[in-house]
């Protein structure tokens, strides 16, 4: 599962931080994935000023609660229950909520999931 180069490249823009994390997870049934995700800095409410970029330490901030989030989403669940929370994107709204808190966030995305390793049917 993978979101188009284009549509990618549509969120990127000038004066944002963007907020790129890898999480390596196992389900329960056994499937070993890495999951990419991404998050766009939004401006504050009534802001001036012309960029919003983010602290380094909320970004760490934010980095560490997209992982826990999507660590504690997908070992929490089966392979079958994982898809549609990412199609649906439970997850990213979550992401974008808990993150918001720290800094305000736009277009949280699950750019990537990669199958590592499959369960050994026996």
């Amino acid at each position: 599962m993978e979101i188009a180069r284009d549509k990618f490249c549509s969120y990127i823009r000038k004066w944002q931080t963007m907020i790129e994390v890898n999480s390596d997870i196992k389900t329960k049934d056994g499937y070993f994935l890495r999951i990419f995700a991404v998050a766009f800095s939004r401006k504050k409410r009534n802001q001036n000023k012309k960029t919003s970029y983010i602290k380094a330490s909320q970004i760490r901030t934010i980095r560490r609660k997209m992982v826990e989030i999507i660590a504690r989403e997908g070992t929490s669940c089966t392979m079958k229950e994982l898809i549609p929370k990412l199609i649906s994107e439970k997850l990213v709204d979550e992401i974008g909520f808990h993150g918001s808190k720290i800094y305000p966030l736009r277009n949280v995305i699950i750019k990537k999931v990669k199958l590592l390793e499959k369960p050994n049917e026996a």
